[in-house]
């Protein structure tokens, strides 16, 4: 191998890293949009809780509302036969039922206040989630259409990296190639210059020092050295 040999290994290498990059970024656009129908999802799911709410108390409010009618009912009732009662222990056990009925009707009175107030409470929760799931949408195809221009943007470029990777690993050497192709199964990227510091060389993926031998063989720009470490392809960049 020599250095022309290793330089369109990188070529390739990069091309597999810019590749790596518009797919990441076309993930992200992914996630965007599902977020965005989960927000929408939640808006919509909260006017859904509102509206449910609403119903409910009315509901207990109509109920509510009807054994106030007969309790008022059974109340006047009883007033009307006490007029006709004559024995004391009746007497007393009808103004027992008639004190108890009033009670009832001062709570069911009471009951039906608050059960007003919830229903109010949630018919503005119901018309503030209305309005923040319409903003959610709106949001949503707004961004949906930024999103979708982007997508076809980066999915234009990666048919064009995808061309050009192709075209260079026709250059590639094929035992080389097929090498390169093997290690990026694994790690990725599969190819890196050794970095210099402290006066020792040291693979630029994992950072593993490279021994004495292997410093001096791949400093001579023609050949690639797999790290003892990572397994990655390691090269000297001149």
């Amino acid at each position: 191998m020599n250095f022309s040999d290793i330089q369109k290994l990188v070529d390739l290498a990069e091309a597999d890293l810019r590749l790596f990059d518009i797919d990441k970024q076309l993930r992200d656009l992914d996630a965007s949009f599902k977020t965005l129908e989960e927000k929408e999802q939640k808006a919509a799911e909260i006017v859904f809780a509102a509206a449910k709410e609403k119903e409910n108390a009315a509901l207990k409010r109509k109920n509510a509302e009807i054994s106030l009618a007969q309790a008022e009912e059974s109340l006047k009732k009883r007033k009307e036969s006490s007029q006709n009662i004559k024995n004391a222990q009746a007497a007393q056990k009808l103004e027992s039922e008639m004190a108890a009925l009033s009670d009832e009707i001062s709570n069911l009175e009471t009951e039906i206040l608050s059960l007003m107030e919830a229903e109010k409470e949630a018919e503005d929760r119901k018309k503030n989630a209305e309005k923040e799931a319409a903003e959610a949408r709106k949001s949503a195809r707004d961004a949906s259409v930024k999103i979708k221009e982007k997508e076809d943007s980066l999915s234009a470029l990666k048919k064009q990296e995808e061309e050009k990777r192709e075209s260079l690993a026709k250059l590639c050497d094929v035992d080389f190639l097929s090498k390169y192709e093997a290690v990026k199964k694994k790690k990725f990227p599969a190819l890196v210059s050794c970095s210099f510091r402290e006066g020792k060389l040291f693979c630029g993926g994992c950072g593993m020092s490279l021994t004495a031998s292997q410093s001096e063989e791949i400093k001579k720009g023609n050949s690639l050295l797999n790290c003892m470490n990572c397994f990655r392809l390691i090269y000297f960049k001149k």
